[in-house]
């Protein structure tokens, strides 16, 4: 009686082992490190770490390890002193057009870096770093929408060769303003073919037939959460691209974004990178000479605009955009015949119109307009508000030479432009954003959160291993076997799921400890009272597991609804620790009924027993 079968022993067996290797890389040292990663390209080219190598040396620098590392060098140092003088020299050696951010890595043997095993990344709470609250202002992607609806709105009349006076803005959306009185209903019925989602009014004005086109409130809506969507998503790829590890962003409310950076303590810098808005549009060039007369009177044809290039000299634009930065899927940095450029790939919508605007237009020319919204604060009537300025310029003409299609180059720029042109047009922003709330953890703090949390973690638990080696005796020794094993699952998991281990996980870690020792104290007390009523020790032990089953389920089901619903309805610290708890409730139920129970058969199973120590 009370014996299990063979294949259950190995799978109690395999299963703590396997756990336990996953949770071994965690108790390696870390070591300080810097991540170099190039701002814009996706690969860092060899020259730059032998270049890195000969500056460490000068300096007398010495790194124990320095390699290449998918996107980004890797140096590993064996000082924080060494780290930040490092740190110093390579932001002043490499410049804007690389990022250096500090960071740790862990000390593991190479065997267990083969088996892709990783130690738990610690949060911003535990490392120190950077901490931005931001917020989208979804009223430009709305003007930047509608400016899009504006240019679509121009070219849809002229191709029907409706006469109108002007499309401008108006103060909810835009105004479009006819010349003949016939032309209302055609269109409207354009307009409404083209742009479904706009809602369409008509009036008078000066005797002009006048058409007003806006959002609707729920198409408002929808578009400023996409707006946010779009916005958090190209904030995650940049973090990325600024080689943070465990960094955490994510929608905070309806209009704000949380960025936590670990290891960065360069706030400006930092800013800067995640807040830049730029795209760029492509359009033909007007060099007719009927628009370099308009140029020189400063009458502006219609269906052209009028723009800078970066020298300051005024250029003729066709006011229909070829392709804009919505349809670039990728954008790298690269020298095209030793010059910077930016290799461009477009989606298939943006590749077409691409192809067959190079293919009627060969021998024209064609600008790169590059634009860029910038946030400010204003005090108006004592209150700040947000203005967003708008900045176009154009930075690159060039002639058409030959048809082509989804991939081109942009030329005619700085290694620097490129870099930041790169990186923006590859993760870029639906609206702007503005920095609400900032704040800096040193690591110092980070690191007496560690100690302090790693001391709350022993302390409970050893109170616990107490309690019960002395309220049960040895059935209480073997219910700290089985929370020591709780607690390495727990370890486990989050290193295989690489959760950010943060301070409120550490106390979902602590709660999880107390937890894990109800289930095997409703066991105990059942044995105990099955004994009191005569049972034997066998028969004891069997009706103690078996009739506490039902109670233990219910009582891990609830709590584990709860750390569910934590999880799907808090944000930021609730979630890690909603995470910890609903790993913890899981492996509590696990190690209290297969552990503790596969270690009281081995020890009690099979035996004539008198009497239980319990």
């Amino acid at each position: 009686m009370n014996r299990y079968p063979l294949w259950k022993n190995i799978l109690v067996i395999v299963v703590t082992l396997v756990a336990a290797l996953l949770a071994l890389p965690n108790l390696y040292p870390e070591a300080p490190a810097l991540n170099v990663t190039r701002i814009g390209a996706s690969v860092v080219p060899p020259q730059v770490l032998s270049r890195i190598e000969r500056h460490l040396e000068t300096h007398h620098l010495s790194a124990k390890r320095a390699r290449i590392e998918r996107d980004h060098i890797l140096l590993v140092f064996a000082h924080e002193s060494i780290q930040r003088r490092a740190l110093v020299l390579l932001k002043q050696v490499l410049g804007e057009d690389y990022s250096v951010a500090p960071n740790l890595v862990p000390e593991i043997p190479g065997w267990l870096r083969t088996l892709g095993l990783q130690p738990m990344p610690e949060g911003l709470d535990l490392r120190g770093g950077i901490y931005f609250l931001l917020e989208v202002d979804t009223r430009a992607a709305v003007h930047d929408a509608l400016g899009r609806i504006r240019t679509s709105l121009e070219v849809l009349l002229r191709h029907h060769g409706i006469r109108y006076l002007g499309v401008s803005r108006a103060p909810s959306g835009l105004r479009v303003e006819l010349a003949r009185p016939a032309d209302l209903r055609p269109t409207l019925h354009l307009i409404h073919q083209e742009h479904s989602h706009l809602v369409l009014r008509t009036g008078q004005a000066g005797g002009f037939s006048v058409i007003t086109a806006r959002y609707g409130s729920a198409e408002k809506t929808a578009l400023d959460q996409v707006a946010v969507v779009q916005d958090v998503a190209a904030l995650r790829r940049r973090v990325n691209e600024l080689g943070v590890t465990a960094a955490v962003v994510e929608q905070q409310g309806a209009h704000d974004v949380v960025v936590e950076l670990p290891g960065i303590q360069d706030a400006a810098r930092a800013e800067r990178r995640l807040g830049d808005t730029a795209t760029v549009q492509f359009r033909l060039v007007d060099d007719s000479p009927s628009a370099q007369s308009a140029l020189q009177s400063g009458q502006v044809p219609p269906g052209a605009r009028r723009f800078t290039t970066t020298q300051g000299a005024p250029v003729l634009l066709s006011s229909g955009i070829i392709v804009s930065g919505r349809e670039i899927v990728n954008a790298t940095s690269a020298y095209v015949n030793g010059q910077p450029a930016v290799n461009v790939t477009l989606n298939s919508r943006g590749g077409n119109q691409m192809l067959e605007t190079t293919s009627h237009n060969l021998n024209q020319p064609m600008a790169v307009l590059y634009i860029e919204n910038r946030s400010l604060h204003r005090k108006v009537d004592g209150h700040s508000v947000i203005v967003t300025k708008k900045i176009e310029r154009v930075i690159s003409i060039a002639t058409i030479r030959g048809v082509f299609s989804s991939n081109f180059q942009i030329t005619g720029l700085t290694e620097r432009q490129a870099n930041k042109l790169a990186l923006l047009l590859r993760t870029p922003l639906a609206a702007p954003m503005t920095v609400v709330a900032e704040r800096t953890i040193g690591p110092s703090l980070g690191r007496e959160n560690i100690r302090d949390g790693v001391a709350a973690v022993v302390l409970g638990f050893a109170v616990v291993v107490l309690f019960m080696a002395f309220y049960y005796k040895w059935f209480g020794v073997i219910a700290d076997l089985a929370l020591f094993v709780n607690l390495i699952l727990i370890v486990a998991l989050l290193s295989l799921l690489q959760a950010t281990l943060t301070l409120p996980g550490i106390a979902g870690m602590v709660l999880t400890v107390g937890m894990a020792i109800d289930a095997n104290v409703l066991i105990y007390e059942r044995i105990r009272e099955e004994l009191r009523n005569g049972a034997s020790p066998q028969a004891a032990i069997h009706s103690g597991y078996e009739r506490a089953w039902g109670t233990i389920v219910d009582s891990h089901v609830t709590a584990l609804i709860a750390g569910v619903l934590l999880f799907l309805l808090g944000s930021g610290p609730v979630k890690g620790f909603a995470i910890t708890l609903c790993l913890g409730i899981l492996t509590s139920l696990y190690t209290a009924v297969m552990n503790s129970r596969a270690i009281t058969n081995a020890v009690y199973g099979g035996r004539r027993l008198t009497r239980l120590p319990v």
